[in-house]
Protein backbone atom coordinates (compact mmCIF):
# COMPACT_ATOMS: atom_id res chain seq x y z
CA UNK A 1 0.00 0.00 0.00
CA UNK A 2 1.28 3.01 -1.33
CA UNK A 3 0.54 6.06 1.28
CA UNK A 4 0.67 9.95 -0.19
CA UNK A 5 1.96 12.46 2.10
CA UNK A 6 -0.23 14.56 0.96
CA UNK A 7 -3.77 14.02 -0.78
CA UNK A 8 -3.67 16.89 -3.06
CA UNK A 9 0.54 15.34 -4.18
CA UNK A 10 -1.33 12.34 -5.79
CA UNK A 11 -0.58 12.64 -9.94
CA UNK A 12 -4.29 13.59 -11.38
CA UNK A 13 -5.36 12.00 -14.64
CA UNK A 14 -4.82 14.24 -17.95
CA UNK A 15 -8.32 15.57 -18.87
CA UNK A 16 -8.27 15.25 -23.18
CA UNK A 17 -9.11 18.71 -24.67
CA UNK A 18 -12.33 18.81 -27.09
CA UNK A 19 -9.95 18.89 -29.83
CA UNK A 20 -8.17 15.12 -29.39
CA UNK A 21 -11.71 13.93 -28.46
CA UNK A 22 -13.10 14.64 -31.16
CA UNK A 23 -10.58 13.45 -33.40
CA UNK A 24 -10.19 10.32 -32.38
CA UNK A 25 -14.24 10.04 -32.61
CA UNK A 26 -13.80 10.86 -36.41
CA UNK A 27 -10.93 8.41 -37.18
CA UNK A 28 -13.19 5.63 -34.79
CA UNK A 29 -16.14 6.33 -37.11
CA UNK A 30 -13.50 6.22 -40.78
CA UNK A 31 -12.21 2.95 -39.23
CA UNK A 32 -15.99 1.74 -38.33
CA UNK A 33 -16.55 2.65 -42.36
CA UNK A 34 -13.80 1.00 -43.45
CA UNK A 35 -14.06 -2.48 -41.74
CA UNK A 36 -17.95 -2.37 -42.55
CA UNK A 37 -17.55 -1.82 -46.34
CA UNK A 38 -14.36 -4.76 -46.38
CA UNK A 39 -17.07 -7.26 -44.82
CA UNK A 40 -19.65 -6.28 -47.08
CA UNK A 41 -17.20 -6.34 -50.12
CA UNK A 42 -16.02 -10.03 -48.68
CA UNK A 43 -19.64 -11.23 -48.76
CA UNK A 44 -19.61 -10.36 -51.55
CA UNK A 45 -16.75 -11.62 -53.65
CA UNK A 46 -18.55 -14.73 -51.91
CA UNK A 47 -21.90 -14.66 -53.09
CA UNK A 48 -20.97 -15.32 -57.17
CA UNK A 49 -22.94 -12.72 -58.25
CA UNK A 50 -23.36 -12.43 -61.63
CA UNK A 51 -20.97 -8.96 -63.09
CA UNK A 52 -22.30 -6.86 -65.72
CA UNK A 53 -19.98 -5.41 -68.47
CA UNK A 54 -17.78 -4.16 -65.71
CA UNK A 55 -15.70 -6.30 -63.56
CA UNK A 56 -17.13 -5.31 -60.09
CA UNK A 57 -20.70 -3.96 -61.35
CA UNK A 58 -23.10 -6.15 -58.86
CA UNK A 59 -20.07 -5.21 -55.84
CA UNK A 60 -19.84 -1.69 -57.13
CA UNK A 61 -23.83 -0.87 -56.63
CA UNK A 62 -24.15 -2.65 -53.12
CA UNK A 63 -20.91 -0.94 -51.95
CA UNK A 64 -22.05 1.92 -53.14
CA UNK A 65 -25.33 1.70 -51.66
CA UNK A 66 -23.63 1.53 -48.14
CA UNK A 67 -21.64 3.78 -48.50
CA UNK A 68 -24.65 6.29 -48.73
CA UNK A 69 -26.34 4.83 -46.25
CA UNK A 70 -23.80 4.20 -43.72
CA UNK A 71 -21.51 7.84 -44.33
CA UNK A 72 -23.85 10.93 -43.42
CA UNK A 73 -22.84 13.40 -45.30
CA UNK A 74 -19.25 15.12 -43.88
CA UNK A 75 -18.48 18.23 -44.46
CA UNK A 76 -15.64 18.11 -46.90
CA UNK A 77 -11.84 19.65 -44.55
CA UNK A 78 -9.69 21.98 -46.75
CA UNK A 79 -6.46 19.85 -46.67
CA UNK A 80 -7.42 16.21 -48.33
CA UNK A 81 -4.83 13.54 -49.34
CA UNK A 82 -5.53 10.78 -52.18
CA UNK A 83 -3.49 7.85 -51.33
CA UNK A 84 -3.58 4.13 -52.40
CA UNK A 85 -4.13 1.01 -50.05
CA UNK A 86 -3.98 -2.52 -50.42
CA UNK A 87 -6.53 -4.87 -48.73
CA UNK A 88 -4.37 -8.41 -48.19
CA UNK A 89 -6.45 -11.05 -49.72
CA UNK A 90 -5.42 -14.66 -50.17
CA UNK A 91 -8.27 -16.03 -52.34
CA UNK A 92 -8.67 -15.73 -56.12
CA UNK A 93 -10.62 -12.51 -57.80
CA UNK A 94 -10.24 -10.76 -61.02
CA UNK A 95 -9.29 -7.65 -58.48
CA UNK A 96 -6.54 -8.99 -56.71
CA UNK A 97 -2.79 -7.75 -57.67
CA UNK A 98 0.25 -7.99 -57.43
CA UNK A 99 2.58 -5.57 -56.32
CA UNK A 100 6.31 -6.15 -55.92
CA UNK A 101 8.60 -4.47 -53.37
CA UNK A 102 5.67 -3.74 -50.98
CA UNK A 103 5.32 -5.53 -47.45
CA UNK A 104 1.59 -6.76 -48.27
CA UNK A 105 2.29 -7.72 -52.13
CA UNK A 106 -1.64 -9.91 -52.81
CA UNK A 107 -4.45 -8.02 -52.12
CA UNK A 108 -7.15 -5.57 -53.68
CA UNK A 109 -5.61 -1.81 -54.37
CA UNK A 110 -7.88 0.65 -53.98
CA UNK A 111 -7.45 5.07 -53.92
CA UNK A 112 -8.80 6.62 -51.22
CA UNK A 113 -9.60 10.44 -50.24
CA UNK A 114 -8.96 11.28 -46.99
CA UNK A 115 -9.51 14.18 -44.56
CA UNK A 116 -7.00 15.49 -42.10
CA UNK A 117 -9.27 14.26 -39.14
CA UNK A 118 -8.71 10.62 -40.50
CA UNK A 119 -12.60 10.54 -42.01
CA UNK A 120 -12.42 8.47 -45.65
CA UNK A 121 -14.75 10.38 -47.75
CA UNK A 122 -14.04 8.59 -51.21
CA UNK A 123 -12.76 5.51 -52.41
CA UNK A 124 -12.69 3.65 -55.81
CA UNK A 125 -11.26 -0.03 -56.45
CA UNK A 126 -8.06 0.03 -58.54
CA UNK A 127 -9.25 -2.02 -62.04
CA UNK A 128 -6.48 -2.90 -64.57
CA UNK A 129 -7.15 -2.08 -67.96
CA UNK A 130 -7.34 -5.85 -69.60
CA UNK A 131 -8.97 -6.51 -72.89
CA UNK A 132 -12.34 -8.49 -73.03
CA UNK A 133 -10.75 -11.93 -74.20
CA UNK A 134 -14.17 -14.37 -75.49
CA UNK A 135 -13.29 -18.05 -74.79
CA UNK A 136 -11.76 -19.57 -78.25
CA UNK A 137 -13.13 -23.24 -79.02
Amino acid sequence: MILWPDPNARPKPRALSCHKIALSHAMLQSWRLIVSVVVIYLLVLFSHLDSNSEVVYSEFILLQWTVNRELWPPKNEEKQAIDEQIIPFKGKHKLKIFTPRKPRRWGFKLFSRCGISGILYDFAFYELCRPKVEKSV
